[in-house]
């Protein structure tokens, strides 16, 4: 992957970027991230919050690149899906 070659800002960009053909997931993960992180910043604060959505975002890429190493996978990392995933897991 091109993180392994010295690209590590992909580990954060990939979470701003999403399929422009298919909007229902930006949609879906907006929804989620607005519905859980709305309750969870105001019981967090504004920075210990962005902190862990942040956070969220580096370790799900971190996942999806060793994933991808492991499995010679080529599927880009697109989305922001873990970080509003993890925000849903600290919700819960």
């Amino acid at each position: 992957t091109q993180v392994a070659k010295g690209q590590l800002w992909r580990l954060i960009t990939a979470g701003f970027c999403h399929d422009r053909q298919s909007p229902w997931h930006l949609i879906i993960n907006m929804l989620c991230l607005w519905f859980f992180g709305a309750r969870l910043e105001v019981r967090l604060g504004s920075r210990e919050f962005g902190y862990f959505c942040f956070t969220g975002l580096i370790i799900s890429s971190l996942t999806f690149v060793g994933v991808a190493w492991y499995t010679h996978s080529t599927t880009p990392a697109i989305g922001a899906s873990g970080a509003v995933w993890g925000v849903a897991a600290l919700y819960t």
